[in-house]
């Protein structure tokens, strides 16, 4: 298990620190990394990756319409955070860590994702519920991270 996972998004002015963790970092224990590229956002917790693999950002859930919901206005903020989330991770390379149950019903992975590039990591889940586009939420096998989410929400 991996302990501190970084946050250089909060420590961006430090440079020195591109290629390490931040001394500020998140206290969560999560798994060796698994990495790929994204190729599609399908909503505001979700990622298509190149090879096929789905991806959804445990911990942190996103506006999403009721099912069955018909309405002709669009829900509130669910376009915004698909945009957000592609902005931040379409055609980019990320890592996912796990820190409980991998996989759910669907076959997607859950996962704590970061984009990496150049030596630093952006942390996804943080950076949605920071922009007020995503809430915390827990399930019972995958509390990971959840204290430290809690804190930026």
């Amino acid at each position: 298990m991996v302990r501190g996972v970084a946050n250089l998004y909060a420590c961006a002015g430090a440079a020195w620190l591109a290629a390490s963790f931040c001394p500020t970092a998140l206290a969560c224990d999560l798994s060796q990394p698994e990495t790929g590229t994204v190729a599609n956002v399908i909503d505001g917790e979700t990622l298509q990756l190149t090879d096929g693999r789905t991806v959804r950002l445990i911990g942190a859930k996103a506006p999403m319409p009721p099912l069955g919901w018909r309405g002709k206005d669009p829900w509130p903020l669910v376009d915004e955070a698909k945009d957000a989330l592609a902005s931040l991770a379409s055609g980019r390379e990320i890592e996912f860590r796990f820190g409980g149950r991998r996989i759910d019903r669907h076959g997607h992975a859950l996962a704590q994702v970061f984009v990496v590039g150049g030596g630093a990591r952006l942390w996804l889940q943080e950076e949605m519920i920071a922009k007020g586009l995503a809430r915390v939420y827990s399930l019972p096998d995958s509390r990971a991270c959840i204290a430290e989410l809690m804190a930026r929400e």
